[in-house]
């Protein structure tokens, strides 16, 4: 088991680093804008309109306009929430660059504006919610409290909310990229740890399942009142996030394509790549077609098949043939069969992916969702029970 050590940020020059907080404040001013409103944003319109001016404000000031862009008065009220519960752990997260606060501020106004701009990442922010938002269902009183603490720094009171959090933050912690993946040989069916959880460099340990390993790790030290520098709270949300990234199919691809990432595709009639369409493509189009565009109608609907049809395979998911959780290499192996049986078959540079593609892979997407829920609920209870 390896442990990552929280690492210094290589901050770029202070005036790029300006530049890219500006251009992300006008990218969420656009999103707000249109995001659902019937007339535009006046704050929003402002910062738009006024880029040449922007430019030669200080970080603070470009911070102060943005808050109060988020806060005029027809921002929506979703918006609005999102940011109250994210501002104080952002706040909480700038220990990770143990800078001063001068350096600091460009690095904030970017990192909370990721978490109001979409990424495309992992299962996509509605899959991990899924995920949480079922493992939740799970929660044995001890857990709930367990993880409601482990919150507080967040202003957060639901674990679904943030279960995104991991990629928001990717682009600022690039030593924990290679953690949500592992990709297999492009001729291989199976997941090996030996030969599969590396990084580019070659280190043992560093892919989404070693991550599993080291983040249960250090909960366990947060449980048995450990001294150690690792932030727990982080630590849950890295652990909750890719316990849905392992689910994935296409987090467990193949090498050359880096999980579908290469291969164009067009879904109907949008270009996307395969990847995305199972992070995300298919859970939306789902939520289209027998959801009302509502995320927990999904939820709703994939519990109500965990607690029914599908109970006795859960008691399953939530054990390891007689191995102590967690035991995310079978998961992996899993996920990488899941790619080679439905996400790689007959698609290709250029495949237009419609309604079969779509009527016989989402129950598959279902599925892996379920089973990410269901494991992430009984790990999480091992964790924080008396007899950890």
């Amino acid at each position: 088991m390896w442990v990552e050590r929280r690492k210094s940020m290589e901050l770029k020059q202070y005036s790029e680093v300006e530049s890219s907080a500006l251009n992300l404040i006008v990218m969420a001013a656009a999103v707000n804008c249109v995001s659902g409103s019937n007339s535009v944003n006046s704050g929003c319109y402002g910062l738009s309109a006024s880029v040449p001016q922007l430019m030669m404000l200080r970080p603070l000031k470009i911070l102060l306009l943005c808050c109060a862009a988020l806060y005029s008065a027809d921002i929506q009220d979703h918006t609005r929430s999102f940011f109250k519960q994210n501002f104080i752990f952002l706040l909480n997260s700038l220990r990770i660059i143990r800078r001063d606060m001068a350096s600091a501020f460009p690095f904030l106004a970017s990192l909370y504006l990721l978490l109001l701009v979409p990424t495309i990442h992992g299962w996509g922010k509605d899959g991990h919610y899924t995920t949480c938002k079922l493992a939740e269902s799970y929660f044995t009183q001890a857990t709930s409290t367990a993880v409601q603490t482990l919150l507080e720094p967040t202003g957060a009171t639901d674990l679904a909310t943030l279960c995104s959090w991991a990629d928001d933050v990717r682009e600022f912690l690039p030593w924990s990229r290679a953690l949500h993946f592992a990709n297999v040989p492009d001729d291989a069916c199976d997941f090996e740890y030996s030969r599969d959880c590396k990084d580019s460099d070659g280190n043992l340990g560093r892919c989404v399942v070693g991550a599993i390993y080291n983040y249960t790790g250090q909960l366990l030290d947060y449980v048995n009142g450990t001294q150690t520098d690792y932030n727990y709270t982080q630590s849950l949300l890295f652990l909750s996030h890719f316990l849905g990234d392992v689910h994935q199919p296409l987090h467990c691809g193949h090498i050359g394509d880096k999980g579908g990432n290469t291969i164009e595709v067009y879904w109907y009639n949008t270009k996307t790549n395969l990847h995305h369409v199972w992070d995300t493509s298919m859970i939306y189009s789902e939520e289209d077609d027998f959801y009302n565009q509502s995320v927990d109608g999904l939820v709703q609907a994939i519990n109500q098949n965990m607690t029914g049809i599908w109970s006795s395979s859960v008691q399953t998911w939530q054990t390891c043939s007689g191995s102590p959780l967690p035991c995310p290499s079978i998961y992996a192996n899993e996920s990488i069969k899941a790619a080679c049986q439905w996400a790689y078959p007959n698609v290709t540079d250029g495949t237009i992916l419609g309604d079969e593609y779509f009527d016989t892979r989402y129950p598959v997407v279902n599925w892996q969702l379920a089973k990410g829920g269901a494991r992430l609920g009984a790990l999480l209870n091992l964790i924080f029970s008396s007899s950890s």
